[in-house]
């Protein structure tokens, strides 16, 4: 189930929408769904392991998914939060677009279409859909750690290599720094803390 929803790139079928009071005669498909949720960190790193795993595969091999799957697992676990800083970084991007999308969509319904769409999917066993959350309730943006001040700075120098080898690299050189030098971020972190701490107020 997993890895159709996460590594199919086959677009969704349409399938015919209609419910008792036959008031929407469309597809249900890309026009009616919603936009999709955004994939987790894992799930991007997961994507792309598979793909280059795909890549390497001779004519007929085929992928042993339980055991790869397994072994990717395993590898995330031991990753530092370094290692798995740009793909959360990705994830964030991808679910902010992910909201905007959906407030989109949200507003493009009629009520009427939405109670039609929601008693479409209870009868396909799915859960019902909610208005999307104002973002402002999230509260303010929380600071970034000492950490991911030092990554942000340093990133632009590593252009051209892959995500985890800069996450690596710069997590190297965060770990070389002394204390003092790591003093600057951690300020700077602190200012920000009592600022956001003072807006949850």
């Amino acid at each position: 189930m997993l890895a159709r929803r996460v590594f199919s790139a086959a677009p969704r079928p349409a399938r015919a929408f209609s419910t008792s009071s036959g008031s929407l005669a469309k597809k249900y498909d890309a026009d009616i769904e919603p936009p999709r949720r955004a994939l987790s960190a894992y799930q991007l790193w997961q994507a792309e392991r598979f793909a280059e795993k795909k890549a390497s595969l001779k004519e007929g091999e085929k992928i042993p998914f339980e055991d790869f799957t397994g072994q990717l697992g395993k590898e995330w676990k031991s990753f530092s939060d370094a290692e798995k800083e740009p793909w959360q970084k990705k994830y964030e991007a991808a679910r902010q677009q992910w909201e905007k999308e959906w407030k989109r969509w949200w507003d493009a319904r009629s009520p009427a279409e939405l109670k039609e769409i929601n008693a479409r999917r209870k009868e396909e066993g799915k859960s019902s859909l909610k208005a999307p959350q104002d973002t402002a309730a999230y509260g303010p943006k929380r600071p970034l750690t000492s950490f991911l001040r030092f990554s942000a700075e340093v990133r632009p120098e590593y252009q051209g290599l892959s995500l985890t080898e800069t996450a690596k690299k710069i997590g190297e050189r965060w770990k070389a720094l002394s204390e003092g030098e790591k003093e600057t971020y951690k300020k700077a972190w602190e200012v920000e803390k009592a600022e956001y701490d003072a807006k949850k107020q």
